[in-house]
């Protein structure tokens, strides 16, 4: 018995046209770039959301930055969630060898995917391509199908999660001719309809946002704890140095037990989890990760605490290769053991005549990992509120655009 993806299921029966595609060698495509002036004049908007202009700080391109309220995001968590229903949609494009929506989708995204790059950024699971292609197609490469890491989607065009979508609904439809490259094969036509297209992301990003309503709470009650508990063990254990050896990647602490990820929330539905869980997990934790050091380092802004001190400069020296650009599975493990492991450090504060205190790195990764859970236990909460509340208004103009798509046609 063959068991179906629930994504590529509603993918399959939604766009038929796509099906004739596999077998047709792309000659020649009728390019045509989504109409952008619109999205352009949210350039200003963004920069006074931000209260600044990010293009020409040194933070540039960097996953999180500060601004004169404090550190920010560069992609909130509502952002986020746009990034891994793109990134899911195109896995499911790559399954039914549909290159020439993920072409489309690229022209109209436009995402952002920083250039740093360091020995660290192999993911565990890259397959080695990130083509799509049909049987006897040329191949189209994207960046965004196999990037793992934060901060793709482009603010400057989409300031808000809702804009991505709004202004994706008043694309105007594509007609496009693919012709084969084969006699025995005819040309035909395809239509890429924006309408279309929304509505598979927003049902891709409701069973996304389903499962993070469930795997966030692991995240807020399991791994925090097992975090620590593994350290205090590790620190207990005599033979530190066998321990070091036995763990992948030099790592010292063992890993968490995500096997859960494999496994659909409803097992009696009959469908597999999205093609993409176990990376929007990870990412999910790295980005709460970071989230929750932005919200401990604006919270004691005004502070003179050492603790804070030592965090703001670990964490600096640490945002490019641990957070920014394409990372490896484990990140957010990374910088906590890195922490865990590095030694107190003694750090000057100036009251009245000025003292120097000792700081200890494992009171201020207790600091992270508290704060973590609490943003964890909100993210968990807004997802399981956005397939009643938050997709409304896109999916009432989703059906008004739909509604004129059919009306022009009849």
């Amino acid at each position: 018995m063959v068991i179906l993806n629930k994504l590529t299921a509603a993918v399959v029966l939604i766009n038929l046209n796509v099906q004739a595609a596999v077998g047709f060698t792309t000659t020649k495509t009728a390019i045509c770039m989504p109409n952008l002036d619109l999205q352009r004049s949210h350039r200003s908007l963004h920069e006074l959301y931000l209260g600044m202009d990010s293009g020409s700080s040194f933070f540039s391109g960097r996953s999180g930055f500060p601004i004169d309220d404090g550190w920010k995001l560069k992609n909130d968590f509502s952002i986020f969630l746009n990034q891994c229903s793109i990134q899911t949609f195109y896995s499911v494009l790559k399954t039914i060898r549909d290159p020439h929506t993920v072409r489309w989708m690229d022209n109209f995204t436009q995402s952002i995917i920083p250039a740093f790059d360091s020995n660290a950024r192999a993911s565990s699971d890259d397959t080695g391509s990130d083509n799509v292609e049909t049987s006897r197609g040329i191949p189209y490469s994207s960046k965004l199908l196999t990037y793992h890491g934060l901060g793709a989607i482009n603010t400057t065009l989409y300031p808000t999660w809702e804009s991505y979508f709004a202004i994706l609904l008043e694309q105007p439809t594509e007609h496009f001719l693919i012709q084969s490259g084969g006699l025995q094969m005819r040309d035909y036509e395809l239509d890429i309809n924006p309408a279309s297209i929304c509505t598979r992301l927003i049902s891709i990003r409701e069973q996304i946002a389903e499962e993070f309503a469930n795997d966030l709470g692991v995240l807020a009650h399991t791994m925090g704890q097992h975090t620590m508990d593994s350290y205090y063990d590790l620190m207990e254990d005599i033979g530190l140095q066998k321990t070091k050896d036995r763990n992948n990647n030099g790592r010292r602490l063992p890993p968490h037990n995500l096997v859960f990820l494999g496994y659909a929330l409803d097992p009696i539905d009959g469908f597999t989890p999205s093609p993409l869980r176990q990376h929007n997990f990870d990412l999910a934790v790295l980005l709460a990760t970071q989230e929750s050091i932005h919200r401990l380092l604006n919270k004691h802004c005004n502070d003179n605490d050492p603790h804070r001190q030592y965090l703001l400069e670990f964490y600096v020296e640490r945002l490019e290769s641990h957070f920014t650009g394409t990372q490896r599975y484990g990140r957010a493990d990374d910088f906590l053991e890195e922490l865990l492991f590095g030694p107190p450090r003694q750090v000057s504060v100036v009251q009245g005549e000025g003292t120097t205190v000792v700081v200890d790195p494992v009171r201020v990764a207790e600091w992270i990992l508290q704060e973590r859970r609490e943003v964890a236990l909100e993210w968990q909460s807004a997802c399981k509120n956005i397939p009643s509340k938050d997709h409304i208004q896109i999916k009432r103009l989703q059906l008004d655009r739909l509604m004129q798509s059919y009306n022009s046609n009849t």
